[in-house]
């Protein structure tokens, strides 16, 4: 084979290796973009300057490729790839320089579990250094151009090996919290990374529930698509105020906002004003209760379609709970005006009434074999007030009622009324609840510790294990809480005295 020949054949042959180089590099800067996108935006940045400098290693490599052809692409090849090789050398430096401090802070602040990960990066970091020296001393004089080649391919290697620990270092720094000047500000979400995929992964859990915005599980890398990942017969619930799409998905709102928006709000209260009716409709109603019963819906047919995602919006679900009052409303049935419907405190015989010791009774005699009894017990004749159903006559008679009740104590219009059909009970309040004789037989409440909580509900027909839980305060239960993330009591100790826990 003569010279010029094998010069030829020479330079294809190492375009091909910079052409498979090239390619592997690539495939690496698109890891890269998804990791960055995966570990947040210190690490996003982190990464846009380390992509500019993998943009201009293949730039020299495409142009040391095209000039391996000529007389001096000898020289062309072999010096490009030394100025390639230095580039990933001061890189692999400034990996090792934030291994280091990851892993000061990580013995510092965290203990052992987390600074066995920061050995663990510098040890990484370290490696791909070793190998840009490896790189750089085969290209060193005296060596075949051939070897330029190596250089290359030692290139994209350290830069993978040295990726690892700069993704990791910008997965900590951002999920962690970490700045130098504010170490450790955010373990919780760090915690909830870690220690809920690790779960995932070690329990194979039956059901995964979160409550954050949209978006915000996903940029931790604990979204549907990452959990399904680990634990395909997952129920995934989630719970939002305004739904995962619309203009008001990403807003901050309470209860009072969602049922605002879902009618029930307009609905509840005097002629004048809405009333909210304490959190019990979007929170609990329409959020925690539709959020419980898609979660079981979904574990009952998780056999037959595997896992899946629940979400319960608190607009949708109080929306929902006002399903037969908008039917009502399109059949003409229920006026659009406040306290002015049958079950709004409008009719007179579903409302309630003061008695003469300040309390109150509270009415619902709506059937007529009901009302027939409401009237004997007030002692009234029928026939003397309007009739029940005459709406116009309403305020009259709601005048009459209360003319009545007023003039006996509570106490004494529950002798008249208990055991009738009337529908006609006294309104209690949180103190007196629980030590009324039909709660009390009953065990509505339970005792815990001198203060009566309500017991758990629906009842089933036999005794479930464990505790009714008392009243806590912040902080009561963040010892066990961390136990089972496998906490120790230094750990805990740590994180109160850093301000993250109570």
């Amino acid at each position: 084979m003569s010279h010029d020949h094998g010069h030829a054949y020479a330079s294809q042959a190492n375009r091909r290796r910079l052409g498979i180089a090239l390619a592997l590099a690539a495939s690496y800067m698109a890891v890269e973009v998804v990791g960055g996108l995966i570990t947040g935006s210190l690490a996003l940045l982190a990464d846009a300057g380390h992509m500019l400098s993998d943009v201009a290693a293949l730039g020299l490599a495409l142009f040391a490729s095209w000039m391996a052809g000529r007389p001096s692409g000898r020289r062309w090849t072999y010096g490009l790839a030394r100025i390639e090789i230095l580039a990933a050398l001061a890189q692999g430096v400034a990996l090792v320089l934030v291994a280091v401090l990851v892993a000061i802070e990580a013995i510092e602040r965290l203990g052992a579990p987390q600074a066995v990960m920061g050995a663990g990066m510098l040890m990484i970091a370290a490696g791909g250094l070793a190998v840009n020296l490896a790189g750089l001393w085969i290209l060193s004089p005296g060596r075949k151009s051939s070897l330029n080649m190596r250089g290359a391919w030692l290139h994209v290697l350290s830069d993978a090996l040295g990726s690892v620990g700069a993704i990791a270092a910008g997965a900590l720094i951002w999920a962690f919290g970490w700045s130098w000047a504010d170490p450790a500000a955010s373990l919780l979400i760090a915690a909830l990374i870690v220690f809920s995929a690790w779960h995932l992964l070690r329990d194979a859990v039956d059901v995964l529930m979160e409550g954050f915005r949209p978006g915000v599980v996903e940029r931790l890398g604990l979204g549907p698509d990452q959990c399904f990942a680990v634990n395909p017969e997952l129920v995934y619930g989630r719970m939002t105020g305004w739904g995962r799409q619309g203009p008001y998905a990403s807003m901050a709102g309470h209860d009072i906002n969602y049922i605002g928006m879902s009618g029930a709000l307009h609905a509840i209260g005097d002629a004048h004003h809405p009333v909210p009716p304490l959190n019990l409709i979007g929170d609990y109603g329409g959020g925690s209760m539709y959020l419980v019963a898609g979660v079981l819906a979904a574990l009952l047919d998780r056999d037959r379609s595997g896992g899946r995602v629940v979400e319960a919006a608190m607009t949708d679900g109080a929306a929902s709970l006002m399903s037969p009052f908008y039917e009502m409303h399109a059949t003409g049935t229920w006026n659009d005006t406040r306290a002015s419907n049958l079950l709004d405190g409008a009719a007179p015989f579903y409302t309630t009434y003061a008695t003469s010791d300040g309390r109150h009774m509270a009415v619902g005699a709506l059937e007529p074999k009901f009302y027939a009894e409401l009237i004997d017990g007030l002692g009234l004749g029928e026939a003397d007030l309007p009739e029940q159903l005459d709406a116009t006559r309403w305020p009259e008679l709601r005048d009459r009622f209360a003319e009545v009740f007023a003039q006996r104590s509570r106490a004494e219009w529950e002798g008249v009324f208990d055991g009738t059909d009337a529908c006609v009970t006294p309104v209690l309040g949180l103190d007196e609840a629980p030590m009324h004789e039909t709660n009390s037989l009953r065990g509505v409440f339970a005792d815990h510790t001198g203060h009566p909580l309500p017991a758990p509900a629906p009842r089933f027909d036999v005794d479930l294990p464990g505790e009714l839980a008392g009243p806590s305060t912040p902080g009561d239960n963040t010892d066990e809480i961390l136990a089972t993330a496998d906490y120790d009591e230094e750990d805990v100790e740590r994180l109160r005295a850093d301000g993250v826990v109570a």
